[in-house]
């Protein structure tokens, strides 16, 4: 005699599935359809959304105020072939901010719409940060042994003077 002689618990659970005829109707067709529509919606609208929030240059919030940009470019504000060209940097929207011993240092847009910031140094490789053209954005570039510029667009926390910063003029302060 065997141990299990009652039939599977599944046959009683699962009476009838599947012994009817499961052609789908016209009516589950057509919300088959629909529902792949919406859901291909849904995914297009996202990746739009966020390519946007995403790509190069877009930010999440009103762009940063530099009072640097509110003059023309003058010829003082415009860097040499080489500098351009090794910067990520729109050439015509560079702008001289500050000269210091250690430096020139300009503020300027990437051809990507980033903020950035730029130092270049007498017979020294130039240096730049970027970050997101979008209000109290603050950038630093240089070093502590070279001498550092800080940008800080409208709306940003002031540097402390206390920790050694100097303003160099409008959203620009130095520290030696």
């Amino acid at each position: 005699m065997s141990a299990f002689t009652e039939p599977a618990p599944t046959d009683e659970l699962l009476s009838g599935f599947g012994t009817h005829d499961t052609a789908p109707t016209s009516q589950q067709h057509r919300r088959a359809g629909i529902t792949l529509v919406v859901a291909s919606a849904l995914v297009v609208a996202g990746g739009g959304i966020g390519w946007w929030l995403l790509a190069p240059g877009s930010s999440s919030g009103p762009a940063a105020h530099v009072a640097a940009f509110d003059s023309p470019q003058q010829g003082g504000d415009k860097l040499d072939a080489d500098d351009a060209d090794q910067l990520q940097v729109d050439p015509a929207s560079t702008r001289l901010v500050v000269r210091t011993p250690a430096a020139a240092t300009y503020v300027g847009r990437s051809v990507s719409g980033r903020l950035c910031i730029m130092q270049l140094p007498t017979g020294d490789v130039s240096t730049e940060t970027c970050g997101p053209d979008r209000k109290g954005v603050v950038l630093t570039v240089g070093t502590a042994r070279g001498g550092q510029v800080r940008l800080v667009a409208d709306g940003g926390p002031t540097p402390a003077a206390t920790e050694g910063w100097k303003s160099a003029g409008a959203n620009v302060w130095t520290h030696d």
